[in-house]
């Protein structure tokens, strides 16, 4: 099985492209924040997760950062008193 991450990563079995397009896992997240609304991040947590699991180190490294941009961009949902840094 094959699938393209972002623009620059494809995975499958035997081969993987380390370099991944640094605007991807912000796109991932905004897209996982409109699909999953306050679920986005365990949804991204489960995915990494999964991919510690079969022992895919890389795989699991794009989705932390994922997770960091998921908490960067809810963080522009300031709440009463709060300052954007």
């Amino acid at each position: 099985m094959q699938r393209a991450i972002g623009r620059r990563e494809t995975v499958n079995s035997q081969h993987r492209t380390q370099s991944v397009h640094p605007l991807d896992p912000w796109r991932v997240a905004n897209l996982l924040i409109t699909g999953h609304g306050d679920q986005a991040i365990n949804e991204a947590a489960r995915r990494r997760i999964e991919l510690w699991a079969i022992g895919d180190e890389a795989g699991a490294a794009v989705w932390t950062r994922v997770l960091d941009a998921i908490l960067e961009l809810r963080r522009g949902h300031l709440k009463a008193g709060e300052h954007a840094h």
